[in-house]
Formats: C-alpha cells, structure tokens, sequence
C-alpha cells in the first residue's frame, strides 16, 4: 500500500479532496513519522489551499496544512520548508492564499524548531523578503510577522565571513 499515491489520487479530484484532507488529517494523529515523507502530498494539499470555487475546500486545506506541521518532527521540518515551502509555495508562481498559509507555518516552524530554521535562516530571508512586495496586503502583512519570527530564531548565530 503506498499511502502517499492514496491521498494523492483523493486530492487529485475536487470531489474527494475534502474527504483526502479529513483523512491526512486523522492518519497523521496516529502516524506522526509519516510528516516527514509526506512532501508530495503537502505540496498538493498547498495548491487547495488557493483553490478559487469553494471555500470549504480552502479552509480544510489549510486545516490540513496546518495539522500536517503541527505533527512534523524535527527531523522533517528542514525537508517540509526546504522541499514544499521555498521551493514550490512561496514562488513567484503561487498564489497567494497559499503563500499566507506558507508563511504562517515558517512562522510556526521558527518557533517550535528555532534550531532547524536558524540553520536555514540564509535561504529563508531572501525567500520571505521577496514575498514582502506581493500586491496582496495579506501576504506583505504575514510576512512581516514571519520574518519576525526567523530573527528571532535566528538571533543566536554568529556573524560569518564572506
């Protein structure tokens, strides 16, 4: 059984992508080693997160999004932000209520795992700093707070060399 390819063809189709999230949802409760494997499927509930029809849909999305990080351990969450969030999410080609939700988790992440986000703090500021100029108010504003969030967690390294 691949359990990815599962929730990925329940994701795939609007109709069953409530049920998908309801489901990533209870199966991370009780598998929470799964977080760390869980890119494509993190990567598709993110593209629901902006899904422009239903608002149910969104809201469950980001739900799911959110569960999904509160789960990950710190062995996961370098490969969720590196893998899903700077690389796909907060591209110039996302959409906007998809990157809200990104840097709400970057902003979660910087929290709970100070540690692993300070070692990616020289990929992390440029990635948020870039989002800062999106038209949308609700982007530039979440981002303010994230990088916030990143200072902090990054207010223990020590200045390098270059």
């Amino acid at each position: 059984m691949n359990i990815n390819q599962d929730f990925i063809n329940l994701l795939s189709e609007r109709s069953t992508a409530l049920e998908g999230c309801q489901q990533i949802s209870e199966y991370v409760v009780n598998h929470p080693e799964y977080v760390k494997n869980s890119i494509p499927v993190f990567s598709k509930v993110f593209v629901l997160v902006a899904d422009k029809k239903s608002r149910t849909l969104r809201e469950k999305a980001k739900k799911t999004c959110h569960h999904l990080m509160t789960a990950v351990t710190k062995d996961g969450v370098v490969k969720i932000i590196q893998d899903v969030i700077v690389r796909d999410v907060l591209s110039a080609e996302a959409k906007w209520r998809s990157k809200v939700v990104a840097l709400e988790l970057l902003e979660y992440a910087a929290k709970k795992f100070p540690k692993e986000v300070e070692s990616l703090v020289d990929t992390l500021v440029p990635a948020v700093a870039d989002v800062m100029f999106d038209t949308k108010s609700q982007v530039k504003d979440q981002s303010a707070i994230t990088m916030k969030a990143l200072e902090a967690a990054a207010r223990n390294l020590k200045p390098r060399r270059y």
